[in-house]
């Protein structure tokens, strides 16, 4: 008991409740409950209700190329356990271009269906 006494006086956060907030020009610090919130809500009010929009990256939403999927495979790592699928690196490694070619389809399907 005493050694979770003096650890938990160590490593416990001193301080609980909201942290301090600057306010939007970084000048002063928001210390009351109120002025926290404000300040939180003109953040994501900025934030979401940006005339101009970041440009979107659709590079995942295209189908797996075989050559990602070959990609994928040599990065795996031999004699590591098996994932959930109970299959090994090393049958998609040393499987050969069929087990590759088979393994595209089957994802280009499951892509597709999204199933």
């Amino acid at each position: 008991m005493v050694l979770f006494s003096a650890t938990n006086a160590i490593y416990d956060p001193s301080t609980h409740g909201q942290a301090p907030l600057k306010s939007k020009d970084g000048s002063t610090i928001l210390t009351s409950n109120a002025d926290i919130q404000t300040g939180w809500k003109e953040h994501y009010d900025d934030l979401l209700n940006q005339n101009e929009r970041k440009p979107t990256d659709n590079s995942h939403s295209q189908t797996p190329t075989i050559e990602e999927i070959e990609e994928a495979i040599s990065t795996m790592k031999n004699n590591k356990a098996a994932r959930p699928d109970d299959i090994p690196a090393e049958i998609f490694k040393y499987g050969g271009q069929m087990l590759r070619e088979q393994l595209h389809r089957l994802l280009v399907s499951i892509w597709a269906n999204e199933v």
